[in-house]
């Protein structure tokens, strides 16, 4: 397990992914891999950390996209949404071990 403590979240340098659905009749064509492509592409862009809360459903989704599990340092819960019943996750880096 790995807590996600960059100075990004004290500094508001943080996209997060609060939703990402797909009407039923559009999935498995590839348009939430597109969603997250972009969403990617904007973070880099801004030299954003990129982060999400995943339903447990949803972890290896997520993690097929690069992201990793994280504990939710208290200095970035400020910044972002508290989910419960979710694993918080970082894109790629950016995190420290425990």
């Amino acid at each position: 397990r790995r807590t996600w403590s960059s100075d990004a979240a004290t500094r508001c340098d943080v996209v997060e992914v609060s939703f990402l659905a797909v009407d039923p009749d559009f999935r498995n064509r590839g348009v939430a891999a597109k969603l997250v492509a972009r969403v990617k592409a904007l973070a880099a862009a801004e030299s954003a950390a990129l982060v999400t809360h995943a339903d447990n459903g949803a972890v290896a989704y997520w993690r097929r996209h690069g992201f990793e599990a994280a504990a939710l340092a208290p200095a970035a819960a400020k910044w972002l949404n508290d989910y419960s019943d979710s694993q918080y996750m970082v894109l790629g880096g950016g995190a420290d071990d425990d």
